[in-house]
């Protein structure tokens, strides 16, 4: 998991052998996103990111761990 800074994503982790995304909210909640392509990860540890890409990962298959 990689530290975000962002107000709405705490960090960030990604399996390029499954394609997941794990992504843990300043809310508590951890989600992991199912086949999300390397570069769309990469946005995501640019500062502020949901802003700009928070559309494209919801638009992923998902699961809520906790």
């Amino acid at each position: 998991m990689h530290p975000v800074t962002s107000t709405n994503v705490l960090e960030a982790g990604y399996e390029p052998a499954t394609r997941i995304m794990r992504i843990h909210f300043r809310g508590g909640g951890i989600y992991d996103y199912f086949n999300v392509d390397p570069r769309l990860f990469q946005q995501i540890l640019f500062p502020y990111p949901w802003r700009r890409v928070g559309q494209q990962v919801k638009a992923h298959p998902y699961q809520r761990l906790t």
